[in-house]
């Protein structure tokens, strides 16, 4: 076992001693630094890989998660140069891996730019977390996730050399496009430090349509009727729970339109037609001033609530077959003991449920998921879930997991990114 103290003394030799801090909260390392450029990550990777030392990639820590034991050091990136290498005529922009998420949209706006993902609920997450996890929500709809807008990296890679793939050209055809392999992989083949990406304009005007239904067959019906229609669809989600406005038991089904404000209007119109054909119990159109206010509140919001145990909560993410997600939801049985949360976005097939209920109770459920997503070719990760339990964290191995395996061992040969701490134990 090697020791806080140890790794400190030996991390004194690499970086200023006022930059190696003790971890933060329920982060699985032994101890923190905080490099200041990519010399130093490379340095330490250098070090880390003569001594046999885990490393733990860091961003605002939204997306950890522990393997079987706790790893040597995190390695955060927050505090390293954070500017922006903004190319506003060409619609591309190269940002520091360690800079939030929240201020790097902020600095695009103010030309009429984005990076088109979704803010997370918490506003700590950064860049580099946001690829390493390939996040995504209701703008996926229309804009896909960062594997659409990624278009180079820079990592500094097992042997502590700086990596770059792709290029700051959207239109790009030189080599591989190694950099889908860095996105979604959690930190396991390298240390992300810069990354590019190509922008979209902001749209100049955006409606929100919010409906409520007694069932989510009934929510469905809109969201079957809309795929078939050519409209600038922004946004869809379906939500019920924790993620509806107030307190309900209705499903909710919301839209935003977008574009420019002569061609929204046609568009507002025929949406209109579309709800009156379903069986709401009622809809509405909010004013361009409150959708975005909205959409956060709605779906990124960590309601608190003293009366519940973290111990108590279970949050699951499963991506299924389009065709298979609301047979699928249908045949849910909930008990009426467990305090159940949905998260659906339909066009995608991705669902996330919350749970709120003792392990006896909560058990049996999550089991009849796993089996029956596994049988219809599905994928389920446990987002949350109490300590000390007995489900692996992606109970579902893809079938591409053989390939993973490959690239893991010969991108990180000496297992210090991360390891454990991905699908299969990775």
């Amino acid at each position: 076992m090697i020791s806080a103290d140890h790794l400190e003394r030996q991390l004194q030799t690499i970086i200023d001693g006022n930059r190696i801090l003790p971890p933060q909260p329920s982060i699985p390392v032994k101890i923190t630094v905080f490099p200041e450029n990519e010399q130093q990550i490379s340095e330490l990777v250098k070090w880390a890989t003569k001594d046999q030392i885990t490393l733990l990639p860091l961003g605002g820590g939204t997306h950890t998660f522990s393997g079987i034991e706790d790893l040597h050091v995190a390695i955060s990136l927050t505090k390293m140069n954070h500017q922006i290498e903004h190319v506003s005529e060409d619609l591309i922009a190269t940002v520091a891996a360690g800079m939030t998420f929240k201020d790097v949209q902020t600095d695009l706006s103010s030309h009429g730019q984005m990076i088109p993902l979704d803010q997370p609920g918490k506003h700590n997450s950064t860049i580099g977390g946001m690829v390493s996890a390939n996040v995504s929500g209701p703008s996926r709809h229309r804009y896909g996730t960062a594997r659409d807008w990624v278009i180079e990296t820079r990592l500094i890679n097992a042997d502590g050399k700086v990596v770059k793939s792709g290029a700051k050209v959207v239109k790009n055809v030189s080599g591989y496009d190694l950099n889908k392999l860095y996105i979604g992989a959690r930190g396991t083949l390298g240390i992300l430090t810069y990354i590019s990406f190509k922008l979209a304009p902001i749209p100049k005007s955006s409606v929100t349509f919010r409906s409520c239904y007694n069932s989510l067959t009934d929510a469905f019906a809109l969201t079957h009727l809309i795929r078939r229609e050519y409209l600038d669809i922004e946004k869809m989600v379906i939500i019920k729970g924790k993620w509806t406005p107030g307190k309900t038991k209705h499903w909710w089904l919301l839209i935003d339109l977008a574009g420019t404000e002569i061609g929204i209007e046609p568009q507002i119109k025929h949406l209109s037609k579309l709800h009156d054909q379903v069986e709401a119990r009622r809809w509405n159109i909010t004013s361009k001033e409150d959708s975005q206010h909205f959409w956060n509140m709605a779906c990124n919001r960590e309601k608190s609530d003293d009366t519940i145990s973290n111990e108590d909560i279970w949050e699951v993410r499963m991506v299924l077959p389009k065709r298979e997600l609301l047979p699928f939801l249908v045949d849910l049985t909930i008990s009426d003991e467990m305090n159940v949360s949905f998260k659906i976005f339909p066009t995608s097939g991705i669902c996330t449920i919350e749970f709120v209920g003792k392990k006896s109770t909560v058990t049996n459920i999550l089991n009849f998921i796993i089996k029956e997503v596994k049988v219809k070719k599905g994928l389920v990760e446990f987002v949350k879930m109490p300590p000390d339990t007995n489900f692996e964290r992606w109970p579902i191995l893809p079938p591409s997991f053989p390939w993973i395996q490959k690239i893991k061992r010969a991108l990180d040969p000496n297992n210090i990114f991360a390891p454990g701490t991905f699908i299969g134990g990775i």
